[in-house]
């Protein structure tokens, strides 16, 4: 092999390994997934060993004097006797609050996930948005090549070329920007992948299968498992507490105190005594306290059910503006089939006559690019309030998890435990 061949080779090999790898939406919402289950740690079990029945809650040693003689100096040992059943109900209510703690991750998850979708989109947007704009680039510089040759011509209107020059500035401006942007997010996601460079692959679900699935999923109360766990917790939080405030109203015996009054030679007068304090239950012991935490519990039922008619309607608004977008989509698609400008034989005539001046088909060209563009607007507006009934519905936080962006919405690599509840 020559020189020049080596050279040829050469340059092959390094396209070819330089060649950014082409992953599929699949691919990467099972690494995010699998990634989530590495990066979020299971919580230690809670034992509180510290929450032991105990039987002294307090012990008191009192002395007071007698005129300041030794002889006639009092002792007494007071002994407040432990509540058996706090420690148990103390141990319920950490419990609680340690289970509603280990929660805070799975909504660490749930941003986890709603960000690969996001992220995806957006790099499949951009990689779309550079395509269009690069073919606009194209016609533009085409049309200030032809202004500028007509410059000279007598009459020319100079702002004509002005025009598209700042068209094609701005053009060239989105494209920059889109590029930057791809990057950026590319980077982030080759990074999540572990991979030098990273493509996304082109395909993505089709607006008819966005469609059908719309159209057969039955649009059911929306359920937040995140947030519905979290308030069971809360009512449970609630309700032990209600439990140790009546534990602690119920007990009955305050304490019990030996009582020494030191020597004396009369014998009818006592040296040791006992005394016992009684708590008389009453209505009004802890009763603020208790009306003030079955207002909680009544509040946070409430809202409960405001959080779950909230998720439900923007899920049905969600769903209906994907539906509208869908139908504006068809008719502009319905628009350019039957466009005149669509129609190849009759174009052609123009396209190929030789009087037909060079403006006049790089026009027609940009009419052909304006309605692509219109409609890939249209289908940009579909994917992105797709996107948000998807997080609306929580779609994509069901198990078992599927990937919506496929067009087959294939079910995805996940653990059982995923969400731990």
């Amino acid at each position: 092999m020559n020189k020049f061949g080596l050279i040829i080779l050469f340059f092959i090999v390094c396209s070819v390994s330089s060649k950014a790898q082409e992953i599929s939406s699949s691919q990467y919402f099972n690494t995010v997934i699998k990634n989530a289950e590495g990066d979020f740690v299971e919580f230690p079990s809670a034992d509180f060993e510290f929450l032991k029945p105990f039987f002294i809650d307090e012990l008191q040693f009192r002395t007071q004097t007698n005129e300041f003689e030794l002889e006639r100096q009092e002792y007494a040992l007071r002994v407040r006797p432990g509540n058996f059943k706090l420690p148990k109900l103390q141990r319920e209510l950490f419990n609680s609050y340690y289970q509603k703690s280990q929660l805070v991750q799975n909504q660490l998850k749930v941003d986890v996930l709603e960000h690969a979708y996001t992220l995806w989109l957006n790099l499949y947007l951009n990689k779309e948005e550079l395509i269009l704009s690069n073919a606009e680039s194209r016609l533009l510089k085409d049309k200030v090549k032809v202004y500028k040759k007509q410059i000279d011509i007598p009459d020319f209107n100079i702002l004509r070329l002005l025009n598209t020059e700042d068209d094609l500035h701005n053009t060239e401006l989105q494209i920059l920007t889109s590029k930057i942007k791809s990057n950026n997010q590319s980077g982030i996601l080759a990074q999540e992948l572990g991979l030098a460079s990273i493509e996304v692959s082109s395909d993505l679900i089709s607006i008819e299968k966005i469609k059908s699935i719309l159209t057969n999923t039955n649009q059911q109360a929306v359920v937040n498992k995140f947030k519905e766990s979290i308030r069971n917790l809360d009512q449970s939080i609630i309700q032990k507490e209600i439990a140790l405030e009546n534990a602690e109203s119920q007990n009955i015996l305050d304490f019990v105190q030996l009582r020494y009054s030191g020597p004396h030679d009369d014998v009818f007068k006592e040296k040791v005594s006992i005394s016992v304090g009684i708590n008389l239950p009453t209505k009004s012991r802890n009763k603020l306290k208790l009306n003030e935490l079955k207002l909680d519990a009544l509040k946070e039922d409430i809202d409960n059910q405001s959080d779950l008619k909230e998720l439900q309607y923007e899920s049905d608004i969600a769903s209906q503006k994907v539906a509208e977008l869908i139908e504006i989509y068809e008719l502009i698609k319905n628009q350019n089939e039957s466009s005149i400008i669509k129609n190849e034989v009759l174009m052609s005539r123009y396209e190929t006559s030789a009087s037909t001046s060079p403006l006049v088909l790089l026009d027609i060209k940009i009419l052909r690019y304006d309605k692509d563009k219109r409609l890939y607007e249209a289908k940009k507006d579909i994917y992105e309030a797709y996107l948000d009934w998807l997080i609306a519905s929580r779609k994509i936080f069901e198990m078992p998890f599927k990937n919506y962006f496929s067009e087959s919405v294939e079910t995805l690599d996940f653990s059982t435990d995923f969400w731990g509840m």
